[in-house]
């Protein structure tokens, strides 16, 4: 199980790092201290980092890895799905199951930032200066972004000869 062949060679891990490699590789020691997964492969911990001072070995135990998940991810799908199912409210799952298929890419913010990293410079005019025809469009414009112009006066509205209303 552990003889697989890495990138440029076939390197046969030491009974040491087999006994690390079967801990490593359950998924109940996943997270776990370092002092745990030696006491439980009965290693030391200066056998750990030997091993993995060893590119081969960091190679394996990828490859081990990777092929780990690889083999479950049928379950962890069933799993989601079954999830789904049953907690309608919860939608990460799902969310999940749509980007991993490529249907659904999450939304990305993107920051623009001015010359040099700085604030980006725009230029302000007064309300002052437009004319009443692009007052009224960009009041008209206003009311539309907002949904408010419906049969009625709105906030943006001028009152009469401008006395607030």
């Amino acid at each position: 199980m552990f003889a697989a062949s890495t990138n440029s060679n076939n390197y046969v891990p030491t009974v040491t790092e087999k006994k690390l490699l079967s801990v490593l590789a359950n998924p109940e020691f996943y997270g776990k201290s370092l002092t745990e997964i030696c006491r439980k492969a009965e290693v030391a911990r200066d056998a750990y980092y030997r091993a993995f001072k060893k590119p081969e070995f960091v190679d394996l135990y990828q490859s081990l890895l990777k092929d780990m998940v690889n083999s479950m991810a049928g379950e962890v799908l069933k799993a989601a799905y079954r999830f789904a199912v049953s907690n309608a409210k919860n939608n990460a799952d799902r969310r999940m199951l749509l980007e991993m298929a490529g249907i659904f890419t999450p939304r990305h913010v993107k920051e623009h930032i001015g010359p040099g990293g700085g604030p980006i410079q725009v230029a302000q005019g007064r309300v002052a200066d437009l004319t009443d025809e692009e007052l009224d469009r960009l009041l008209a414009l206003e009311r539309d972004s907002k949904g408010c112009n419906e049969g009625g006066k709105d906030a943006l509205s001028p009152s009469p000869a401008g006395l607030g209303g």
